[in-house]
């Protein structure tokens, strides 16, 4: 059907005029706030807790919960991302990982996911990987010997 006058009004009146999102990106289910209002308490506790990796020590684990949609994840985001940044501007070596384990859901898959995100952004790090970990098809010991050689090779520590 041939683009006719009439076809282009339809939506010309929904192109046009006010909109009702000032910002539909912040819909998205990937949108991350630069600004956490009313979170600062909770920043600072994960911080805290979060601290000792940028002296190479093992920080204390986490749980986190509580109603969705209250600002977990973001938060978690939030000072993983500045865990990173600060571990770079201070010359140490720390790395945080994201995992939802909604969708990776075996022991396997966690695994091999670690591995993938570890050597997914370092050249130095997946040369020393004697073989990429696959999704699926690798006894799990194996695929935790590959993980445990990788971080081995790398060193620092690993947030997850």
């Amino acid at each position: 059907m041939p683009d006719t006058p009439e076809s282009v009004g339809l939506f010309k009146k929904y192109l046009s005029g006010n909109k009702i999102f000032k910002n539909r990106e912040v819909l998205r289910h990937s949108y991350r706030p630069q600004i956490l209002p009313h979170r600062r308490p909770q920043i600072d506790q994960v911080a805290s807790i979060l601290a000792p990796s940028l002296k190479n020590e093992t920080p204390s684990n986490i749980l986190i919960y509580g109603k969705t949609g209250t600002g977990k994840t973001a938060v978690v985001r939030y000072v993983g991302t500045e865990l990173e940044n600060a571990s770079t501007h201070m010359g140490t070596s720390c790395r945080v990982v994201h995992l939802n384990c909604e969708v990776i859901d075996t022991q396997y898959r966690v695994l091999a996911q670690i591995s993938k995100s570890l050597s997914g952004d370092d050249e130095v790090s997946s040369d020393k990987v004697r073989s990429i970990i696959p999704m699926t098809g690798w006894p799990t010991d194996q695929v935790y010997q590959e993980l445990k050689n990788q971080l081995e090779s790398t060193g620092g520590v690993l947030v997850i």
